[in-house]
């Protein structure tokens, strides 16, 4: 009876996912401004789904059936959309990535490969346009659209200092704001397929083959976990950049800094699909 509770539970898993590193004991501070820039910005968030399957499952796929009782597992992040049906996200949102712990919560071998198979931003279907799998960074596009979008006005170069929040909201769609400063830029040592752990900035080593660097900025900015793909802004509006992943030994949060972004939008070239992994 027991391994059959275990078993349901397991079928009704839905992993709440977005860097694992990214965690705050302190509770964020809900808004009582109605500050234009952070309701746009709120406005602009949006919730992105990804459901996974196993790789050695895929094969169920043609029998409807057996897919239908195949264990799926979803995972949640965040994007912001830059234009009507555009949305841009972290690439570690919308890939097959399941960090270890989540992994053997769910029951599932570190070395098993898992597929993406739907993408949903906001319950609608979503494509892959293009990746930057280094910079962590994905463009999505949208089968609806959204009304009202603003790309807001960059501040590619922050100083250190300067005062910095960012926009999240809750389960029941509450808005959250959370306040910090910038501390300065950074380099970031990730793999080429985007997998890291966020521990080597400014490596005085030489990167292997099988790793690059990626410019990041660091910022004192107290966010919980959930919060990867959001956006984050100066106290004039003008966005800096998307939060990627959090420094541990530091507690610096970690942001893809705008110009980054902004060169990724400019961009036309893709990477390979992160369908699996």
């Amino acid at each position: 009876m027991k391994v059959h509770a275990i078993r349901l539970a397991w079928l009704f898993l839905v992993v709440m996912v977005l860097t694992p590193q990214i965690f705050s004991r302190e509770k964020t501070k809900k808004i009582t401004t109605r500050t234009p820039s952070v309701k746009q910005a709120a406005h602009q968030l949006v919730r992105i789904e990804v459901k996974l399957v196993e790789t050695k499952h895929m094969h169920r796929r043609q029998n409807w059936v057996k897919w239908m009782f195949t264990r799926k597992i979803t995972k949640f992040g965040n994007g912001y959309y830059i234009d009507s049906n555009r949305v841009i996200t972290n690439n570690h949102v919308i890939n097959a990535t399941l960090p270890k712990d989540l992994r053997r919560l769910a029951g599932i071998d570190d070395e098993d490969p898992l597929t993406v198979v739907d993408i949903k931003v906001r319950f609608r279907k979503a494509e892959i346009v293009k990746l930057d799998t280094a910079n962590d960074l994905a463009e999505l596009r949208v089968s609806s659209k959204r009304q009202e979008t603003v790309l807001p006005e960059a501040n590619s170069d922050p100083e250190k200092g300067v005062a910095a929040y960012s926009v999240n909201k809750d389960t029941d769609e509450k808005k959250e704001l959370v306040l910090g400063e910038v501390i300065g830029p950074y380099t970031l040592a990730v793999f080429k397929d985007g997998a890291y752990e966020p521990t080597d900035v400014n490596p005085s080593y030489r990167l292997p083959p099988n790793m690059t660097s990626a410019n990041v900025l660091g910022l004192k900015l107290k966010i919980a976990r959930g919060w990867s793909g959001c956006w984050v802004f100066d106290s004039d509006g003008k966005f800096i950049g998307i939060v990627r992943a959090l420094h541990e030994p530091s507690s610096l949060t970690l942001l893809i800094p705008a110009r980054t972004v902004t060169n990724f939008l400019q961009s036309v070239t893709s990477a390979a699909s992160p369908s699996s992994q």
